[in-house]
């Protein structure tokens, strides 16, 4: 092969990475064939696609080396799970309602399982405090000098 051919080549093989990565993101379910006439599995990237000795190359999970780009397809949607919508957005719902539900409960189990605060009736109160105008009474031994 002449150096003209590896060139084209792996111009080529750098276009069709390129086209792989514009339709599979990192981690889309594709089905690998790794021969021709073997079952399909699926499995999802785990890189970009990249051009490496003229091939266009990605890995894939559950693969030690990265395999060919053409031997990747997209899953059709025949075999794509069906759209939940209303089920599932009710499933939803209802955990959030549980889950809400069961942490009032607890707040209230632990509120009414907690000894009533200690209160002092407002009669037995002393608030120590002088009239506007007051000087206040110096105690003996607090200012060193005692007055008569």
């Amino acid at each position: 092969m002449n150096s003209r051919s590896a060139e084209l080549k792996a111009r080529l093989a750098v276009r069709h990475a390129g086209l792989f990565n514009a339709r599979h993101r990192i981690g889309a379910r594709v089905l690998y064939i790794a021969t021709p006439g073997a079952d399909p599995v699926p499995t999802r990237t785990s890189s970009e696609a990249f051009e490496l000795a003229g091939r266009s190359l990605v890995y894939v999970r559950h693969t030690l080396d990265p395999v060919e780009t053409d031997s990747l397809y997209a899953i059709p949607l025949a075999l794509t799970p069906p759209a939940q919508g209303y089920a599932a957005a009710r499933g939803r719902l209802l955990r959030a309602v549980l889950v809400f539900a069961g942490g009032f409960a607890t707040a209230v189990a632990v509120a009414l399982l907690m000894p009533p605060a200690k209160a002092t009736a407002p009669e037995h109160i002393v608030i120590d405090c002088f009239e506007p105008g007051d000087a206040p009474a110096e105690v003996e031994g607090e200012s060193g000098r005692a007055q008569a």
